[in-house]
């Protein structure tokens, strides 16, 4: 029973960051936060403003997907009935 407890609040943290998520990627690429890398500085000749855009963008992406790929394989079928045998 505590071990069902555990996988039902573990699942409800995922579910609280997949909807937490876009508001986070939306507060970091909002103007007050993106105006911080609009210096004239570069890396490798691109603009920090850029660099900062492209590390945002791709790591939502990332984190989305491993939230997806957790949230899809604790309500998987499999996961339910392997859990029933305990």
């Amino acid at each position: 029973m505590a071990n069902s407890r555990n996988d039902h609040n573990l699942q409800q943290r995922l579910r609280e960051g997949a909807l937490v998520l876009p508001v986070i990627g939306f507060f970091l690429l909002t103007p007050p936060f993106i105006n911080v890398f609009s210096i004239e500085s570069t890396l490798f000749g691109i603009p920090a403003i850029v660099i900062y855009i492209f590390v945002v963008w791709s790591g939502l992406i990332i984190v989305s997907r491993v939230l997806a790929n957790k949230l899809m394989s604790e309500s998987s079928p499999e996961h339910r009935e392997s859990e029933q045998e305990k």
